[in-house]
């Protein structure tokens, strides 16, 4: 790492989070989005990181949930060659595989129901965006963008409410890989079909939750280009409409109208929060970042538990947040757990997760001149890529802090130090 912005606010907030350290738990509370005027410009962050690592096991999705998917994936595959009914099994099995936090095994079982799909059924919408998700966290990033690919192309027109979220995860995909183009095509086909759904009959139904879609799909966009500020109100937007959908959402129950489960609504929640954080913590926001990202990881461990992908992204998140806050010690503890979350989730050496927590690690260990220790996490990293030469090319190389450690431990080939941060700048904005 050649330098660290640390925002000239940080030493005040730490300052001031010192006095009101009893009136927080160890994670922020959820409270209702503010517009940015409301907001206080610079939020303290409530406890340590130590309290934090310390309650990580405590948080536990709901028992029954956790019961009825263990009997799921007990159940015996049904001797049968009704491809509805072997949809249904290998269905019901990924989710409650991904319930579980098991995104290897909710894989295998998703990408088996794909084979017994029929186009055209919510379900089957349903059950390729599961794929797309286990891919994204846990997966193979190319394996995302095709099966998105394919999701869109068999959502029907009168179903075009899906599009909306379907756009705002392709655009994050896209710009993950570095297909920019691909990124704003996305984009446009959200607002167009906002455009159009907003003049027809349900949209005094979706609203809220519709506005709040296609507002994290420009969020993306923006976060992509670097253009922090309009990413915070697009993703600030985005958080206020979903939290107003709540009586439109008991009305859709009411009347039998399709919508988000419960989980995924929570999903959708969590997600918009960890977004909003990774603008802010660009924007030199850092206490209102740790706020966010805090309420984001509480998120997933209560949906999922400690071991899943989602605890992981918002691990290593939460490190590179502490890195820029100067808490670099802390840092590499919340990345290290970030690796024991990628690990318990059999997660894939070279998925996203897996990525982004060495990276996340990296960081922190370079950050703290750990320059042996740093070598030895990249090093784990390009093994783990060598598995897959397309990933490596997109992802792999992108890091500054690996290039930083070559070159204070000579051991660069210049060239190779070189090599370790060639890539697109927008890719090193873009993390994770």
């Amino acid at each position: 790492m050649f330098s660290r912005h640390i925002h000239p606010r940080f030493s005040i907030a730490v300052a001031y989070s010192a006095t009101i350290l009893l009136a927080f738990g160890a994670f922020a509370q959820d409270k209702p989005a503010q517009a940015p005027d409301q907001q206080a410009q610079e939020a303290p962050a409530p406890r340590s990181v130590s309290d934090i690592i310390a309650v990580l096991e405590q948080y536990k999705p709901d028992p029954a949930a956790v019961e009825k998917a263990q009997a799921t994936l007990k159940r015996e595959l049904p001797q049968t060659d009704d491809r509805k009914i072997l949809f249904n099994f290998h269905f019901e099995r990924g989710l409650a595989a991904r319930k579980l936090g098991d995104d290897n095994e909710g894989m295998v079982s998703l990408r088996k129901a794909r084979e017994f799909m029929t186009p055209g059924e919510p379900e089957t919408l349903f059950a390729l965006e599961q794929l797309a998700n286990a891919e994204y966290f846990g997966g193979n990033l190319l394996n995302t963008a095709e099966v998105l690919r394919e999701r869109l192309r068999l959502i029907p027109r009168n179903m075009a409410g899906y599009v909306l979220g379907h756009e705002g995860f392709a655009a994050r995909t896209y710009a993950a890989l570095g297909d920019f183009d691909a990124a704003r095509a996305s984009l446009r086909n959200a607002e167009v079909t906002f455009a159009r759904l907003a003049k027809g009959p349900n949209m005094q139904f979706y609203r809220h939750i519709w506005t709040a879609q296609v507002e994290r799909a420009r969020g993306e966009i923006f976060l992509t280009e670097g253009k922090f500020v309009e990413a915070e109100a697009a993703m600030r937007k985005a958080l206020r409409e979903y939290e107003a959908d709540g009586p439109d959402r008991e009305i859709r129950t009411r009347r039998g109208i399709p919508q988000p489960t419960d989980d995924n609504a929570k999903f959708f929640h969590g997600l918009l929060q960890g977004r909003l954080a990774w603008a802010l913590m660009n924007l030199g926001r850092l206490g209102e970042a740790e706020l966010h990202i805090r309420g984001a990881l509480k998120n997933s461990l209560e949906r999922i538990g400690r071991y899943s992908t989602a605890a992981a992204l918002n691990l290593q998140q939460f490190a590179q947040i502490l890195v820029e806050q100067g808490r670099f010690a802390e840092s590499a503890l919340m990345a290290q757990e970030a690796l024991k979350s990628v690990e318990g989730s059999g997660a894939q050496p070279q998925s996203l997760s897996a990525i982004y927590a060495r990276k996340a690690l990296g960081a922190a260990l370079v950050a703290n001149s750990q320059w042996d220790e740093a070598l030895a996490n990249f090093d784990a990293l390009r093994s783990s890529l060598a598995r897959d030469p397309e990933i490596a090319r997109r992802l792999g190389s992108a890091d500054l802090d690996w290039a930083h450690a070559l070159l204070k431990r000579e051991r660069a080939p210049t060239r190779r130090a070189r090599y370790a941060h060639r890539a697109d700048p927008r890719l090193l904005r873009h993390r994770p």
